[in-house]
């Protein structure tokens, strides 16, 4: 992935270079760059670092990147973000959202849930044991000690999942006796 970033970055100079003819710094020549998955084949440390790069190196360029990668998203600090959605019509045309500025200081989980949409943290079978346990924990503020108990359990079996998971749910428990310990005050 370096190697190949490193390639056409040294072809666009050259080329730019080509174009203007010795007559001027081709780092300085106004250029419009068009980069599609800038990231591919990057370690995540690297995709977060070589648009930043590329703006430095071309600072009076214009430059358009097609991305799906959140590290390239949240390096942006100055700039516009143009969304490419699906319509709704169900025939796959793409459309685009109405632009807006690049921040500084968003977080990658900022640009993974708000501009590419993913809620989920977790694999698709944790994501549906979280699920099941929520419904369980909810149905135990009604009342319903099988459902509380169910939830426990689910609770235990997610934790063993991960440390991450087992410390998360941990405090799911511990809040889910707080709210049981009101409810049954209310009785």
């Amino acid at each position: 992935g370096l190697r190949s970033i490193l390639g056409w970055i040294v072809h666009a100079i050259v080329m730019m270079d080509i174009w203007v003819g010795g007559k001027s710094n081709p780092l300085e020549t106004e250029a419009v760059f068009l980069l599609d998955e800038i990231e591919s084949h990057l370690h995540p440390a690297w995709q977060r670092r070589i648009l930043p790069a590329f703006q430095r190196l071309f600072p009076k360029s214009q430059i358009i990147v097609a991305t799906h990668s959140p590290f390239v998203i949240v390096s942006l600090n100055y700039g516009w973000i143009h969304l490419l959605t699906v319509d709704d019509t169900g025939k796959g045309k793409a459309k685009v959202e109405k632009p807006f500025p690049a921040s500084k200081g968003d977080s990658y989980i900022s640009v993974v849930e708000e501009i590419m949409g993913v809620k989920e943290w977790y694999d698709p079978e944790t994501e549906n044991l979280l699920t099941e346990f929520r419904t369980a924990r909810d149905a135990a503020y009604k009342a319903d000690p099988a459902a509380a108990t169910k939830a426990r359990q689910l609770a235990v079996r997610i934790g063993q999942r991960s440390t991450e998971l087992d410390f998360v749910m941990g405090k799911e428990l511990i809040q889910m006796d707080r709210q049981l310990a009101k409810v049954a005050e209310k009785q």
